[in-house]
């Protein structure tokens, strides 16, 4: 299988040009991740099949005088460790790859393109193995253009619940053409981090996937590694299937913890470029995440402002002067970021910022 062309500036100028190089990608972008989301799940089943074994055994060979001094001894060195493996793994994924990273930051552009937040996030979305960073924003805003309608590329009324469930559903001649413009990738282009990821993707995920096994063992990729992705997916269908079953997009509130506030999907399909949901009842850890993220960053710039001036005026005590510098900031035209929310029948008339 042939390595995607790189992507350049240039490159995205002509349509043609662009077509051709989302045609090799696309045709990158849906067998292998799938092969290796079930090479997961079969890794995660059998382990959840051992863990279930082992606790039944050591309840069977336990002293039944003794039932506390046996959850005491093995909880830690078993099934409580390797639970809390999992939540840090699914956290890091799931909540700062996926959620901030893929959807909120990349998708609706929520991170600076070019901030360390951005390669944080980036590199743990591509260890959920759902896909490229830029297929998966693409895919994402043709998804809330077409929202239900029959170009939406994975709705469950009309590319069926189970294909949409399982994954396996698949892009329609019309769907591709769509994915094709290139006015819906010219921020992912100019993006580092972005671009990084994309031509190193698979290379990423065996990098991340080699020092695991080296330094934990089995046990270390299955929890670290292997759940992450198979919660990922699974919490993608779930959003993906069921909050779009009978082409009313719905919330599902009791998911909303688990699911690090992603599965508050009406609110976000009716405000899609807001960036926390909580409120009214609704407890959106991810969107809750970013605002603290926003509240730090502006303490930071206002520390550096109170700093600066004492900086310039040792300078000009010691007789040390500079001129001042001027920054230069190109302003970027509004038409260069298509309006992909004000298409379907379930948003306001909003355009992602």
């Amino acid at each position: 299988m042939s390595a995607p062309a790189r992507n350049t500036s240039t490159t995205i100028t002509k349509p043609a040009t662009w077509s051709a190089h989302w045609s090799s990608l696309r045709k990158t972008l849906s067998p292998t991740p799938r092969r290796i989301q079930l090479v997961c799940t079969l890794a995660v089943s059998a382990h959840l099949i051992h863990l279930v074994a082992s606790a039944c055994s050591q309840i069977l060979q336990a002293d039944l005088g003794q039932p506390a001094a046996l959850t005491r001894s093995n909880f830690m060195s078993g099934f409580g460790r390797d639970l809390i493996l999992i939540f840090i793994g699914y956290w890091l994924v799931f909540g700062w790859g996926v959620a901030i990273g893929l959807h909120r930051g990349i998708s609706h552009r929520r991170l600076s393109s070019q901030s360390i937040g951005m390669w944080i996030c980036t590199y743990l979305g591509t260890l959920s193995a759902l896909g490229r960073p830029m297929e998966w924003a693409i895919v994402h805003r043709v998804h809330h253009q077409f929202s239900d309608l029959p170009d939406d590329p994975h709705s469950p009324r009309h590319s069926g619940f189970w294909r949409v469930f399982t994954n396996t559903w698949t892009l329609s001649p019309t769907q591709q053409r769509h994915l094709a413009k290139p006015s819906l990738a010219r921020d992912l282009i100019t993006s580092r981090p972005i671009q990084f990821f994309q031509r190193h993707y698979w290379s990423t995920i065996f990098v991340t996937w080699v020092i695991l096994f080296a330094v934990g063992g089995i046990a270390a990729w299955v929890t670290l590694g292997a759940w992450p992705v198979v919660l990922s997916l699974l919490n993608t269908s779930i959003i993906n299937a069921i909050t779009h079953r009978h082409g009313e997009v719905r919330d599902l509130p009791g998911l909303a913890l688990l699911s690090l506030g992603e599965t508050y999907h009406r609110a976000h399909h009716l405000e899609p470029s807001r960036q926390n949901y909580s409120g009214q009842g609704r407890i959106d850890l991810t969107g809750m995440t970013l605002d603290l993220g926003d509240q730090l960053q502006r303490a930071f710039m206002i520390l550096r402002k109170r700093i600066r001036p004492n900086v310039s005026m040792s300078a000009h005590v010691h007789g040390r002067t500079s001129a001042p510098t001027t920054a230069t900031v190109q302003s970027v035209p509004t038409t260069q970021f298509p309006n992909f929310n004000n298409a379907h029948p379930h948003s306001r008339k909003e355009v992602i910022s």
